[in-house]
């Protein structure tokens, strides 16, 4: 049955209201609701004997199992109608709607014969995960890479292109995989739900053996970046320098939790209840020294939110001084960039110490993924 076909006939369903009693939801007008009178419709539900998949979500391509079912004409799911129906003696596959799409939850499947005859069953809608942020983007084969979104507790497989990665974890919010030997540079990560649908991202990923010159394939200098090591009060690798004034006014703890973390367990946290204009350095935290070379310059990046708008921070180094301009910060994550050259005056320069100075704005910031790489 061809398109325009279906669609003639799909309007005529509907125009036949004789053939089963509806009514109108409020809010969705054409969502036909209620049962069929049983004067008009002959019901051969026992027909049915089960899903190939009892869940199911919009877009996805759903098989309802049975017996002499190769006269099914339409299928309606939480009253729409299916856009693409094959009926079999044994099978019947339909595509779930996607605009509208269909309700969350147990809904009501109704396959509808070229006659009186209709049969009812009921499946489980779930909702298509989404993914909003990946980190990192590029990585060598086994390599972990973690997909920020919704609705990432329903993923079943996930991959890049046509290799699928091996799920380390997941949460609703996150999912980390392990890159995949067969993941080809430029191709989109990808998700499979629980309901068989697959979702391509808009996420490309980048390929260390393909490009491993790359700033994003080279190794970080700085220690402890992702402020996974150190107890459950402490940043290992990091040095509380300054806490406001008088001393001790701004804290700095270990961030945790979905809401506070990026990537992995910790991040780390920092809440500054007093505004220094001007005097940025009044609360910092510095990194240990890494080794760095005269006359070099180095990339550095980070990812950062505040709990409430109008944050500010900024990156200094030392022992000789670089400045990164003060950067905006909002509630949601963003990733801050910068680059510096270790001065060449200093020969005796073997290491460097870069320091965040968030004495500008009172507020608590959340700070993660901290990179610091020789630039080639």
């Amino acid at each position: 049955m061809n398109y325009l076909t279906r669609h003639i006939l799909n309007i005529c369903f509907l125009m036949g209201l004789s053939v089963f009693a509806f009514s109108c939801d409020d809010e969705e007008t054409d969502k036909l609701t209620g049962p069929p009178p049983g004067n008009n419709t002959v019901d051969v539900s026992s027909r049915i004997t089960g899903f190939e998949n009892n869940v199911t979500g919009a877009g996805a391509e759903s098989t309802v199992l049975g017996n002499n079912l190769s006269g099914v004409e339409f299928v309606m799911i939480d009253g729409q109608l299916s856009p693409d129906v094959e009926a079999s003696e044994s099978a019947v596959t339909f595509t779930v709607p996607i605009d509208p799409a269909p309700s969350l939850g147990m809904v009501d499947v109704v396959l509808i014969f070229s006659g009186q005859e209709r049969a009812y069953a009921q499946i489980e809608v779930v909702a298509n995960p989404s993914v909003s942020l990946v980190y990192p983007m590029s990585g060598f084969a086994g390599d972990e890479i973690t997909l920020i979104g919704t609705n990432l507790d329903a993923v079943e497989e996930a991959g890049i292109g046509a290799a699928a990665g091996t799920i380390v974890s997941q949460t609703g919010s996150s999912l980390t995989l392990s890159v995949p030997s067969g993941a080809q540079d430029g191709d989109n990560f990808y998700l499979i739900s629980s309901s068989g649908t697959r979702t391509d991202t808009e996420f490309s990923f980048i390929s260390c053996e393909a490009n491993g010159s790359l700033t994003a394939c080279q190794p970080s200098v700085v220690l402890s970046g992702g402020f996974e090591q150190g107890d459950a009060s402490s940043l290992e690798n990091w040095n509380i320098y300054n806490t406001g004034n008088p001393s001790g006014d701004a804290t700095v703890t270990v961030g945790t939790g979905s809401d506070e973390v990026l990537t992995g367990s910790r991040s780390m946290k920092v809440i500054n209840p007093t505004a220094y204009p001007g005097q940025q350095w009044r609360v910092q935290v510095a990194s240990n020294p890494f080794p760095t070379t005269e006359g070099k310059t180095y990339f550095v990046s980070y990812w950062v939110k505040a709990e409430s708008d109008g944050g500010s921070i900024r990156l200094s180094t030392q022992p000789n001084a670089s400045y990164q301009g003060d950067q905006s910060i909002g509630t949601q994550w963003q990733e801050v960039t910068w680059s510096f050259t270790v001065n060449d005056t200093d020969p005796d320069q073997t290491e460097t110490v870069i320091v965040f100075d968030m004495g500008q704005e009172a507020n608590t910031y959340y700070i993660d993924n901290v990179r610091v790489v020789e630039e080639q």
